[in-house]
């Protein structure tokens, strides 16, 4: 529902249970098609993805995505929409005040902050329903960040190729500013 909902969650948890949490982001699950024994497998992790050689196809659960919103706001939503991934399929209206967008879009998209920004682009009017759809093959990679020449499984993750080297250069940035200096390469 947010990030305003995950911290009081947490902080309710920290308070009433005394339990130190670590948040992290939500994952989806994987399917990937295997070249040798025509088989698929289902995984939840980076760190789970079989060796590049052996896969065939990498698919992504999709979403059939609705955002209802006043007319006033459709620039806005179709603007933000623009920097996710997504097959736009189409617009209806409910009178003159308020539409309906419909696109396809990965659930990986989704989960992470879209409905913290729906929401600020929208003043809080804005709303979405999605429903997963199926799996469909994409071009994605696994993305590694290497800690002192080290892969940590942590901070691995499955992207698209074309926003791959961003997703990197934005994490090691974020990284270089919370690892204190050393002498030595991190």
């Amino acid at each position: 529902l947010g990030m305003l909902h995950v911290e009081i969650i947490s902080e309710r948890l920290k308070r009433e249970f005394g339990l130190n949490l670590i948040i992290s982001t939500p994952s989806v699950e994987y399917e990937i098609k295997l070249k040798s024994r025509n088989e698929s497998i289902k995984i939840r992790s980076a760190s789970q993805l079989p060796d590049p050689s052996f896969i065939e196809s990498i698919s992504e659960p999709i979403t059939d995505l609705e955002i209802i919103t006043p007319s006033g706001y459709l620039g806005s939503v179709m603007e933000l929409m623009s920097n996710y991934r997504n097959r736009y399929v189409r617009t209806d209206y409910y009178g003159k005040e308020t539409a309906s967008l419909k696109y396809e879009v990965p659930l990986s998209e989704v989960i992470t902050d879209f409905y913290d920004k729906l929401k600020s682009i929208s003043s809080g009017y804005a709303s979405l329903n999605y429903e997963l759809l199926d799996f469909r093959a994409g071009d994605l990679v696994k993305l590694d960040i290497l800690v002192a020449t080290e892969i940590v499984d942590a901070l691995s993750m499955i992207v698209h190729r074309e926003i791959a080297v961003n997703e990197g250069r934005e994490l090691v940035s974020n990284l270089k500013k919370l690892i204190p200096r050393q002498q030595f390469e991190i």
